[in-house]
């Protein structure tokens, strides 16, 4: 029996690392393919690109710098992760984009690693599933934005923490809770101090509703608090040195008002997020309302019978009962403690008044374990058949409502977009047929709800030049020659889109908009370049070279003015210059009465040829 057992166990491994490489590879295919393949989208990812971008180009890696002006609203971890992989692989989009890509990848292996931890390997594994095929993880990590970094530094503290106080040996708990620190320190460091209150917020309600203050003795504070403020301490002393302003800005500005609202940015009502949690597991929403529920009656069985596990160890009762009770015990204290991280996370969220959908986004690794859980005990139960059913019919409606979105929406021209429908319906279709068969076969359930993301998403990437193209400033910027000459100036009237600076290298003067940037528009040399009225925007394109970026419904009112000729233009931008430009750079303008409300997209024309970028 011994021999037997011994390669019954071997397989299991090979099985286990199979599924986890599969996994991963998996996760490698969604997060990294055609990251390249469209331009920045403004606001976030451009914003998120020049910052490190001018980072490498001053090399002061301590005051965060947007449009060359000072930007205290995030710390510089995510920065400094965008600028390393910009000074391996170049300033590209590419470059850019692997940071989050790669911090998706790492935090599929977290919710793998933790869920085999705390409900056996089978979930685990079920978990990643779960995590990598869910539609708001999926979309963060193909998305150039800090919320991806700070969600794994997050989910990698609270891991730690668990695992420490989950730990019967001594050195282990102390290594785990070490781990914890520095992780919650990164977090700070990539997000601000908004993660020392979750954590603390987190563990404080765990040992509150367990009763196990004692806990909080063996944390690990030699020496992990020294190890947290060693990591966390230097930049924020050298950034408040190099600006006394920093502080002030960074702790009661951006943190302290934003979350009351006092900035008046991104103002929700207190429910905002509460439909984002299913809607955010995609496919995986309908099943994860009765996990949930399921999951605050374990943890309210679990709290019934923690008083109860711990006189048994109290009592060092021995034999099989006894390690099986502490299994079942050990299983309902890690329900209870993923079921408070999501509800700490999105309680939080809820209470500010400042509101952006990433904002759950830590939740998502104990929501997609929490569902793997569920999953794995309904298998055989009709709630997971009619779970099933509800999905394709959901599915199923979907191939019907994506031409219908398709046709009426005002950016890309329906023709465009033929190939992408009917590739995401055929997708639809095959993951709806796998969800009816697992009516009858319920384990077949995981695999539908997982091919919903993973089919759709070739088509999502195919289709995302076209929608550059049609809205964004990028694909313009690219077909310009680069480099523009020194003496050309840059402006934008009452917007400011961030990849104007990534794709020129240059400061943009922006005129009646300031925005996040108007904190640093007062100090230093800034004031130069924040005008007011068109009246300056008038006598700048009397300046010298000048090209401007503007919205399409500003263009007739410029085109009064007689000085600035189209250069390209698309739904949502016309990028307009003055004659000097257009002499000294070798562009034609586009007729004035090319472009409208509704402009297609025009690419800046050459006079000559061989001036494409180099």
């Amino acid at each position: 029996m011994g021999r037997i057992d011994m390669i019954a166990g071997r397989r299991a491994s090979q099985w286990a690392l199979l599924t986890w490489c599969g996994l991963l590879a998996a996760a490698g295919a969604m997060y990294f393919s055609g990251l390249g393949s469209y331009p920045l989208l403004d606001p976030d990812e451009g914003r998120y690109a020049e910052i490190p971008r001018e980072m490498l180009e001053s090399g002061d890696f301590v005051t965060p710098r947007l449009n060359y002006v000072k930007y205290f609203e995030k710390p510089p971890l995510f920065y400094w992760a965008v600028a390393a992989s910009m000074a391996g692989l170049g300033e590209t989009e590419m470059a850019a984009r692997l940071v989050p890509a790669v911090v998706g990848l790492l935090t599929v292996a977290l919710v793998i690693g933790l869920g085999s931890a705390m409900m056996g390997r089978a979930t685990g594994h079920l978990a990643g599933w779960v995590y990598l095929t869910s539609l708001l993880p999926l979309v963060m990590a193909r998305f150039l934005t800090i919320d991806g970094l700070f969600s794994l530094l997050l989910a990698a503290t609270w891991a730690a923490w668990w695992l420490g106080y989950s730990s019967a040996a001594v050195r282990a708990r102390r290594r785990w809770y070490t781990a914890a620190w520095l992780s919650l320190a990164l977090a700070i460091l990539a997000k601000g101090p908004v993660a020392l209150v979750l954590t603390g917020l987190l563990v404080f309600s765990f040992l509150a509703l367990q009763r196990d203050w004692a806990a909080l003795r063996t944390m690990a504070w030699w020496p992990g608090v020294p190890l947290f403020a060693a990591v966390v301490l230097p930049w924020f002393v050298a950034v408040s040195i190099c600006n006394p302003e920093f502080l002030h800005f960074f702790v009661v500005v951006q943190h302290w008002e934003r979350f009351l609202g006092a900035t008046q940015e991104h103002l929700k009502p207190l429910w905002f997020f509460l439909p984002l949690v299913p809607l955010g597991l995609g496919a995986w929403g309908i099943v994860s309302l009765p996990g949930l529920v399921a999951a605050a009656r374990e943890a309210l069985g679990g709290l019934r019978s923690a008083a109860g596990s711990r006189r048994r160890a109290n009592d060092s009762l021995e034999g099989n009962a006894a390690a099986g009770d502490q299994s079942t015990d050990r299983q309902r204290g890690a329900v209870l403690f993923l079921l408070t991280w999501v509800i700490i996370v999105v309680a939080f969220f809820s209470i500010s008044k400042c509101k952006l959908v990433p904002y759950i986004l830590p939740a998502f690794p104990a929501l997609a374990i929490l569902v793997a859980w569920y999953v794995q005990r309904v298998r055989e139960r009709a709630v997971l058949r009619w779970c099933a059913a509800i999905t394709a019919v959901a599915v199923l409606a979907l191939v019907l409502l994506v031409p219908h979105a398709a046709r009426n929406q005002d950016t890309v021209p329906y023709a465009e977009l033929t190939a992408v429908v009917t590739s995401m319906q055929v997708g639809l279709i095959a993951a709806a047929v796998v969800l009816c068969a697992a009516v009858f076969r319920p384990r077949l359930a995981p695999v539908g709800m997982g091919l919903v993301v993973m089919l759709v998403l070739p088509g999502l990437i195919a289709v995302m030049p076209d929608v550059a193209a049609h809205r964004k400033l990028g694909t313009m910027l690219k077909a310009l020659p680069f480099p523009l000459p020194a003496e050309v100036k840059l402006a934008e009237w009452e917007n400011y889109d961030q990849s104007f600076n990534f794709y020129t290298h240059k400061r943009i003067i922006l005129i009646d908009k300031r925005g996040e940037l108007e904190f640093g528009s007062r100090l230093g040399d800034a004031p130069a370049f924040f005008l007011s009225g068109a009246q300056a925007f008038r006598e700048l394109a009397d300046q010298g070279p000048l090209l401007a970026n503007i919205d399409p419904e500003r263009w007739p009112e410029v085109r009064t003015w007689g000085t600035l000729h189209p250069v390209g233009a698309n739904c949502s931008n016309v990028l307009v210059a003055n004659d000097s430009f257009f002499r000294l750079t070798g562009l034609i303008p586009w007729p004035d009465d090319a472009i409208s409300d509704r402009s297609p997209v025009f690419m800046p024309r050459y006079r000559q040829a061989g001036m494409e970028r180099k």
